[in-house]
């Protein structure tokens, strides 16, 4: 049971953490574990960059064409809203998985 409670603890995983490199335990890396966190870190980058620019993509041109074709409804804007919100954990995502 704590298992599951740990793996749904929102609050440990929205905190914001200090970035590695002001910890102490930083000085105490040897340059192939600094190495292997900065490649780790550039991956998450690129994966969570990849979902912004997909999303914000996507969204400018879908709602572009159909505001263009004047078929825009609310539920279009409602979507477009939803992607907007994928790309804001996009970004606090990337903030806050330098650790």
């Amino acid at each position: 049971m704590e298992g599951i409670v740990q793996l749904f603890n929102v609050r440990r995983f929205l905190k914001k953490r200090t970035p590695i490199w002001e910890r102490p335990e930083w000085e105490t890396m040897s340059w192939a574990e600094k190495m292997a966190v900065w490649k780790r870190h550039r991956r998450y980058n690129l994966i969570l960059s990849g979902l912004f620019m997909v999303s914000f993509m996507g969204t400018l041109l879908w709602y572009t064409r159909k505001r263009l074709s004047q078929i825009a409804t609310d539920r279009d804007l409602a979507i477009a809203v939803g992607a907007i919100l994928v790309m804001g954990l996009c970004l606090y995502l990337a903030q806050n998985l330098i650790d």
